[in-house]
């Protein structure tokens, strides 16, 4: 669960931009689809909710050891999204059995155990992540 309502989108809940006009959506967990809609394996699970990663990732927990990769976007605003920072997603997709990497170019860069800096956090542009099973 997010613990505030505000990602990079702006409010969740509150007021609405210009023009726009408020929608009732469904929202669910991963772990909730994936128990409606069985596979064997997820290739790749590719998640980009505007700040609210982490908290789509954490509601995945009993799918992600069918997941061979996963792919998910990071910025310091996770923290007025889900309350999360990098860091912490980083350790617990660790403890999950993955291995995450920053996207950037023209490299990739390991930011899992000794590699981890805490500068990471602080990423001021959207920046594409992976994880992976070693």
């Amino acid at each position: 669960q997010a613990k505030n309502q505000r990602g990079s989108l702006g409010k969740v809940h509150g007021e609405l931009a210009a023009g726009s006009t408020p929608a009732t959506v469904e929202v669910s967990t991963v772990d909730a689809f994936m128990d409606a809609h069985p596979v064997d394996s997820i290739a790749m699970l590719k998640v980009d909710t505007e700040g609210f990663d982490a908290t789509v990732l954490y509601g995945a927990v009993r799918w992600l050891p069918r997941a061979a990769v996963v792919l998910y976007e990071c910025h310091k605003l996770w923290r007025t999204g889900s309350g999360d920072r990098l860091g912490s997603v980083v350790r617990w997709l660790e403890r999950q059995g993955f291995l995450s990497f920053k996207v950037g170019f023209p490299q990739v860069v390991r930011m899992y155990g000794p590699y981890w800096d805490p500068v990471y956090d602080d990423l001021q542009a959207w920046q594409n992540c992976i994880a992976a099973r070693p």
